[in-house]
């Protein structure tokens, strides 16, 4: 799906999920505290927050971008960017050495049917 992607941007396709990450962390207590961290990639980038404790059990929650996020049109940025961050989140979590990836479909929409439940 990621090669399916990039066909639209201008380089060439490959297998790199992600090609750039960053992250902003505070160290607190046996906790680090990410906020924010990011994976960037030409297809799909994540961006999202967590912890991870000193035996490296993670709690990473992360929203779904599609592209870079770097288009230069700002209304058109907002709302693609944004109809993409509720489209899918990711939760990671558990041993550094083998998390658990959970995907929650349409996180708005769950948790409206939560509420009214």
């Amino acid at each position: 799906m990621i090669a399916m992607l990039k066909i639209l941007s201008v380089r060439s396709p490959d297998r790199t999920a992600f090609s750039e990450s960053h992250a902003d962390f505070v160290v607190q207590g046996p906790h680090l505290y990410f906020d924010p961290i990011t994976f960037t990639g030409d297809a799909v980038s994540l961006e999202g927050k967590g912890e991870m404790d000193f035996q490296a059990v993670l709690h990473l929650q992360f929203r779904a971008r599609l592209g870079r996020n770097q288009l230069n049109l700002p209304l058109i940025k907002d709302v693609l960017g944004g109809a993409s961050e509720q489209i899918m989140t990711i939760h990671v979590d558990g041993p550094l050495q083998d998390p658990v990836t959970t995907k929650v479909a349409f996180p708005a929409l769950r948790q409206l049917q939560t509420e009214n439940h």
